[in-house]
């Protein structure tokens, strides 16, 4: 219950009350499936999943489609095309759209990438670590012929404990932005004049 309501708090904090209660569900979710996929790397003989890319590409993608998704059902297929073209207001901005809607396009399909690599990599990292560190544990007391080895991983252990929460909190928060900025932001300003003019 902790969880779940320190994890709707922080979300309703970056989203706003009006948006969040649709978007808590997916996001919570993503968080929780990506900690214990995390920390699943730290029980004996477990590996884990999101040190693989394919699991981490997949968690990309997921987002990277729902956002989509969600641009186009808020702010329709005109306003999403308007979205990807920079939102353009003043002439300027009109002039400058050949150049800013490649460069968009490339940026939403920049997101998946990004998010999955980064996730991937601190989490292939740290499990290397902790091989590398299991490894010298052994090797350290090989001369003993011994089945076990120095726990030398064991502080690195509890670091990864803090690692992976971390690592999940970044992918969430990142999908929360991601999907902050397919929501219509400039209708809350025309409504807040509206409601300051009446």
């Amino acid at each position: 219950e902790m969880l779940v309501g320190g994890l709707n708090d922080f979300i309703t904090g970056i989203l706003g009350d009006k948006h969040a209660a649709r978007f808590v569900p997916f996001l919570g979710s993503l968080f929780i499936y990506i900690w214990v996929m995390n920390l699943a790397g730290l029980v004996p003989g477990l590996e884990a999943p999101t040190s693989s890319l394919n699991t981490t590409f997949a968690l990309g993608i997921t987002v990277f489609l729902y956002s989509q998704y969600v641009g186009l059902r808020m702010l329709g297929r005109i306003g999403y095309f308007v979205h990807l073209m920079g939102s353009p207001r003043v002439l300027m901005s009109w002039v400058l759209v050949p150049l800013m809607l490649p460069i968009h396009i490339l940026g939403e399909l920049a997101k998946p990438i990004s998010l999955s690599c980064r996730l991937f990599g601190n989490i292939f990292g740290e499990d290397m670590l902790l091989v590398a560190f299991v490894s010298l544990g052994i090797t350290t007391l090989s001369f003993a012929h011994l089945p076990f080895g120095l726990p030398l991983q064991l502080p690195f252990m509890f670091l990864a404990l803090l690692t992976g929460t971390l690592q999940a909190l970044v992918f969430t928060v990142l999908s929360t932005i991601y999907l902050l900025l397919m929501l219509p932001h400039e209708s809350h300003g025309h409504e807040g004049e509206a409601h300051h003019a009446h």
